[in-house]
Parts: C-alpha cells; sequence; structure tokens
C-alpha cells in the first residue's frame, strides 16, 4: 500500500518510522533489527534529524542517521527508501542561516551515506534568521542535487503562511509537508491556529474588532474620537492611526469568529490574537476595515 506525497513524486508507505531513538535507546544492531521489521512489511519512509540523539551522554548529535546510513549500505536499498531528516536543532548546527544549512546538509549526507536527501526539514522556525535567506538556501541545495523537497516542523500558522507566500512571490522551494507537535492528547494548539488562519479572512468579524481598537485607544491614549475617525462624528470615514500608539493596548478585546451557522463566538483577546498572529496580520486586518491605513 502507498500514497503519493502531494506536490511529489514521493510514494510512501502510510506509517512513517521515526529513527530518534536509533543511537539512544537502540542500539546500531537493535535499529537495523527494527529497520529491517518495517521494511519486511512493506514500510520505505523513514524519519531522523542531525540532532537525534544528541541528548544522551556522550553523543554529539547524528547517531540516528549515522545508522541508518549503515543499514541502507549493508541492504543496498536507498533508491528504495524515503529518507527525511532535519535541520536547525544539533548545537552544533543550530539555526537556519544559509551558511549553516549548505553545511548541514553535507554533514547528514555523509552520515546517512547518501548523495540526496528526499525531504530535508526545517526542524523549528529560526526567527533571527530572514524566511527569504532561509528559503533560498533550500532552493539552492534542491537545485544542487542534494535535496529533492523540503518542509517544515515546530512552525505556527501564520509562519508557514508567510514562508509559503515568500517561495511563491521569489520562486523559491515551497514546504511541501509539515511536522508539529500534533497528536490525539495534543491537538489544541495546532487546530486552533489551522482553523484560524483557514478562516481568518471569511469569519473574523473584523469590524467590531477594529472599532474596539479605536474605542480603547479613544479612552486609554487620550486619543480624540477625530484623531481616530476623522471627524467628530462616529458616521463618518475613519482616519488612520499610528499602529504602534494601538497595538499593544488591546487586552479587554475579544475578536469573534463567525460559525457557520450564522452565529457569533468568542475566539480570542484582541491582545492574544496579535501575539499569535503577529503585526503584519493585524495591520492587513484593520487596513480592511479602515478607508486609510494605520501609520
Amino acid at each position: 500500500m502507498r500514497t503519493t506525497i502531494p506536490q511529489t513524486d514521493l510514494s510512501i508507505y502510510p506509517l512513517c518510522l521515526g529513527g530518534n531513538v536509533f543511537g539512544w535507546s537502540a542500539d546500531e544492531a537493535q535499529s537495523h533489527d527494527v529497520l529491517d521489521a518495517f521494511a519486511s512489511h512493506g514500510g520505505n519512509f523513514i524519519d531522523t534529524a542531525d540532532v537525534y540523539s544528541e541528548w544522551k551522554d556522550g553523543n554529539k548529535g547524528g547517531e540516528s542517521e549515522t545508522i541508518i546510513g549503515s543499514w541502507l549500505k549493508k541492504r543496498n536499498n536507498r533508491s528504495e527508501i524515503v529518507i527525511a531528516t532535519k535541520v536547525a536543532k544539533l548545537s552544533t548546527r543550530p539555526g537556519l542561516k544559509a551558511s549553516n544549512i549548505k553545511a548541514a546538509v553535507d554533514d547528514s549526507l555523509k552520515r546517512l551515506q547518501t548523495d540526496y536527501i528526499d525531504i530535508y526539514y526545517a526542524h523549528e522556525d529560526d526567527q533571527t534568521t530572514s524566511l527569504e535567506e532561509t528559503l533560498q538556501a533550500f532552493t539552492e541545495i534542491i537545485e544542487s542535487g542534494k535535496v529533492r523537497y523540503i518542509a517544515a516542523s515546530n512552525y505556527s500558522a501564520p509562519r508557514l503562511e508567510e514562508a509559503l507566500k515568500i517561495s511563491r512571490d521569489n520562486n523559491f522551494a515551497q514546504y511541501i509537508a509539515v511536522q508539529n507537535h500534533y497528536n490525539l492528547l495534543e491537538r489544541k494548539d495546532y487546530e486552533f491556529q489551522q482553523y484560524a488562519m483557514d478562516n481568518i479572512w471569511k469569519y473574523i468579524k473584523v469590524y467590531s474588532f477594529a472599532d474596539s481598537l479605536k474605542m480603547f485607544a479613544i479612552q486609554h491614549f487620550g486619543l480624540s474620537w477625530k484623531q481616530c475617525y476623522g471627524t467628530d462624528s462616529d458616521k463618518n470615514t475613519p482616519t488612520s492611526i499610528k499602529f504602534s500608539d494601538i497595538s499593544f493596548a488591546m487586552g479587554p478585546m475579544v475578536v469573534n469568529a463567525k460559525k457557520k451557522d450564522g452565529t457569533y463566538h468568542n475566539l480570542l483577546s484582541a491582545r492574544e490574537f496579535l501575539q499569535l498572529f503577529g503585526t503584519d496580520v493585524c495591520r492587513r486586518i484593520f487596513e480592511s476595515c479602515w478607508s486609510k491605513p494605520i501609520i
């Protein structure tokens, strides 16, 4: 049984084997036994990372990749296996700067004893490095033939959306998968972010949000009604207001979401909304409500 990952030609067994225990709680021989059993039942998709398993005393990272590489060489089955590994969390190769990505991918290729990686994950979001730099570097290692596809791990929904947009706008390679902390017990954060991003423009009751924001600015910053609305009357067109003056003063306000039955329910406080989605998304929402830009 096989399924094809969308936007790729990777045909995979539906269950992926995680390799973070290789070199940690399973030594090389035990790990090879696990890999053999997986392959004997049709498994062909293996996930690892350069950081696995640095946390074990005496390890330095890369142990899992090394064990998988020795197994691939011994079984001579590289073409039959889909390998996913990751960059950014290893203490000696941290982050997603271009220079680190290019050095880390070469290290992983050596340990895996292969000349290409099927899926190369950004193991975590590196907000100290621009997404443009990261995605350009990923694009270059794809063009070099070292990596076939890239993916994201531990990204928030807004940052993932931003990364996909940057890829589209700049003709960079795009993330084709996401691997976050998500299971039956850990659902709330991931599902809420996905719901919010999927429905933000369709269901957010933005006019109420913007009006609340302006009223809060009037009440707590001493701004005049005219400064916020451009007139002494609340019936006329709003004018611009400094985003920096109001972006952090949003605790009491609530963003509402429209449900499919037409009713509304409270989604989260506006301050939480700002923290979750960032200033760029908030600015776009406010500007879609106000006739003049926020400055």
